[in-house]
Parts: structure tokens; C-alpha cells; sequence
């Protein structure tokens, strides 16, 4: 929910929710990184971890998670960046309706149609990868191609989220089909970018012990692709974390151009600003919206 705007300022707005997303999409990758230390975190001589005084495990659990945290981290960490996405995309099309609503006679919104709009809009949404395409209505081939990634990624979380990492069949089931069309050799499967180093010398698979001889060190980034079977448990590292951020960052931010570009048409064809890049559009004071 959008809380104390009483202004839209186009494109303006809109850029702070992707600055914002990125933020976040950098923070949950660092957040994975941080699994690496657990193992050197403090505890007690004896004892378990008292930093509460009340707790449901002991010591064998305290030195348990310590040493699967460089595992568990990034999981959390997949979840909370595909979550933050997901948050922000609904954001900017709460925002796009909001703009298609408005017309030159009236630029503004009376009170309470906006939570009218609000509510309509949330409960339209079937995902995050839904959410995307009613972002964009004629994306181009580069975004469409983006969107998948994401589809691959959610799958990831939302399996983690519910079946404990174990894929099922609800995980390999492919969109607008039924489960009995699912078989035992279906596969989860994603793709995410994936940065690929090289020297004069040819390609660095590995930086452990690497001494570099001088020259310029190369990098782009291609698609990797993985994919789990039935049963499998899926095991994401904080380097697939960094891959992850820097990919949905990369679709985020392609998404949020095509969408400004789309709304310029909607802008302009309204009569509503003549220069989308320094007006704005006023908005009804949400303050008196119930909180989000």
C-alpha cells in the first residue's frame, strides 16, 4: 500500500520504486554471504545460546545451525528478494492504473476511489510473473525472454517456502497445464545470469589461488540454467544469490523502461503533459487510507 503520497511524479515515482527494489535486491545478496561466517559466530562455554531467556532447543541445535547457516542464508535470501520484486512490480501497476484512470478534465483522483482502485488491482494479480505482463502490455522479446527467469526463480521460492526445499508436482507443473499432465521425469527447471571471467590466457573458471599475470580480465554474463527432479531438494549457494539479484535488477530494470514508455503514449494521448520527463500528476492524500 502507498502511504502520505499525495503527489505522483511521473516518471519521478516510478524510478524511486525500482532505486528502492535495487536497494533491497543488493541487500538480501549481501545478507547471503553472511551464511559463510556463521560457523565463527560466539557461544557459551557451556550451555545453549541464552541471548533469550527463554529457549525451546539447546546446544546441539545452536551448533546445528551455526554450521548449516552458509546453507540456510541464501534460502532465506531468495525468498525475501523474490518477495521484495514481487511487492514493487504490484506497486507500479497500482501506479499504471492510476494513470490509464486519469484524463485531462480531471488529473486527480476524488478520495476513496483510490483505495477502490488499490483493492481491484491487488486482487487481479495471479503472481508475480501475472503481475509483469499486465506491467507491460507489448513487451519486447528481450523482456519476455526476462519474465521467464523470474517464472524459474518464483518457482524456486515459492517451493522453498512451502515444501521445505523438496520439489513436488506442484513445482514441475508447467503454467496452464493440468497436474495429471505432469510425469515422473518433469524437471524444475530456471535459468538466471551468470558472469563468465577470462584473460589474455583464455578462460578462469576458478579465483581460489588465482595470481594474475598482468593484462585485463574480461566478463560478461550468460545464461545457466539448472533444473531439479522430482524428489530432488534444491540447494542455493549466496554466489546462485548474487546471480539471482543481478538478474532480476537487469529484468527490473528493462521492465521499468518499457512500462515508462507505454504510460508516455497513455500521458500524451490524454492531452494530460506535453513532457512526461518534468511533470507531474496529482494524486488524492492517502493518509486517511487504512495502513498497509
Amino acid at each position: 500500500m502507498f502511504k502520505g503520497w499525495d503527489k505522483l511524479s511521473f516518471p519521478g515515482t516510478l524510478l524511486s520504486e525500482f532505486d528502492f527494489l535495487v536497494d533491497k535486491l543488493e541487500y538480501w545478496a549481501a545478507f547471503s554471504v553472511l551464511g559463510s561466517h556463521c560457523k565463527g559466530a560466539p557461544m557459551p562455554d557451556e550451555g545453549p545460546d541464552l541471548s533469550t531467556f527463554f529457549r525451546s532447543s539447546g546446544r546441539e541445535h545452536d551448533l546445528a545451525v551455526r554450521q548449516d547457516g552458509v546453507k540456510l542464508l541464501p534460502r532465506f535470501a531468495v525468498i525475501a528478494m523474490i518477495s521484495e520484486a514481487e511487492r514493487k512490480f504490484r506497486n507500479l501497476l497500482i501506479l499504471r492504473r492510476l494513470i490509464e484512470t486519469l484524463d485531462k478534465s480531471t488529473p486527480s483522483m476524488p478520495p476513496g476511489e483510490f483505495w477502490d482502485l488499490t483493492v481491484k488491482t491487488q486482487t487481479s494479480i495471479r503472481g508475480i510473473v501475472h503481475c509483469c505482463q499486465l506491467l507491460v502490455m507489448n513487451p519486447s522479446h528481450e523482456l519476455s525472454s526476462m519474465i521467464s527467469w523470474l517464472d524459474g526463480a518464483n518457482r524456486i521460492r515459492n517451493c522453498l517456502i512451502h515444501h521445505g526445499g523438496e520439489v513436488l508436482v506442484q513445482d514441475v507443473k508447467k503454467p496452464k497445464t493440468e497436474v495429471k499432465d505432469v510425469h515422473e521425469t518433469d524437471r524444475l527447471e530456471v535459468c538466471w545470469l551468470t558472469p563468465q571471467y577470462a584473460n589474455e590466457q583464455g578462460p578462469i573458471s576458478s579465483f581460489e589461488g588465482y595470481v594474475h599475470p598482468g593484462g585485463r580480465i574480461g566478463i560478461r554474463f550468460v545464461e545457466e540454467r539448472r533444473s531439479w527432479g522430482l524428489g530432488d531438494f534444491i540447494e542455493i549457494d549466496a554466489l546462485d544469490c548474487q546471480c539471482i539479484s543481478f538478474s532480476i535488477q537487469k529484468l527490473s530494470g528493462l521492465l521499468l523502461f518499457e512500462l515508462i514508455e507505454e504510460l508516455k503514449v497513455v500521458l500524451i494521448s490524454k492531452g494530460i503533459i506535453a513532457d512526461p520527463d518534468s511533470s507531474s500528476i496529482a494524486v488524492p492524500d492517502s493518509s486517511n487510507q487504512p495502513p498497509s
